[in-house]
């Protein structure tokens, strides 16, 4: 059995691309009273970027996939499509997010420059809210 991957697609765009929503976290030590820039490589030939969450204390990180099942209890593949990437888990949050996304390409960087102004070291991470952007199947 296999799936169109243009099935999972979150939305089309005008010029008929698909879009894929592909959170992606990444995360550092940001020592006490030092600031540290959090990048990001764009890894899709295209996607729009539409946001960014700050997360503080990061603990765990989450995948989200979406897998198709067998009809015998198992999967067809291990993973159909993944939707989310080391996305940050963390005690305090800041979210931004636009109305509108902004077209990058594979190889350009996204930074965040965090700076931690307490007296102890945290963890810090940032989830990228890209939108990868791909031709339909033929």
């Amino acid at each position: 059995m296999r799936i169109r991957q243009d099935a999972l697609a979150n939305n089309t765009t005008r010029d008929g691309k698909l879009l894929y929503a592909k959170v992606t976290g990444v995360k550092d030590l940001v020592e006490s009273g030092t600031t540290k820039t959090l990048t990001l490589t764009i890894p899709f030939t295209f996607c729009l970027f539409n946001g960014a969450e700050v997360v503080e204390d990061v603990h765990e990180t989450i995948n989200f996939y979406v897998k198709v099942p067998d009809g015998q209890g198992g999967f067809v593949d291990s993973m159909t499509e993944q939707y989310g990437y080391d996305v940050n888990m963390g005690s305090k949050i800041y979210k931004r997010e636009g109305s509108y996304g902004a077209k990058l390409q594979a190889g350009l960087v996204l930074t965040c420059d965090v700076t931690n102004h307490d007296t102890v070291d945290h963890v810090m991470g940032v989830n990228f809210f890209l939108h990868e952007l791909r031709d339909p199947e033929v």
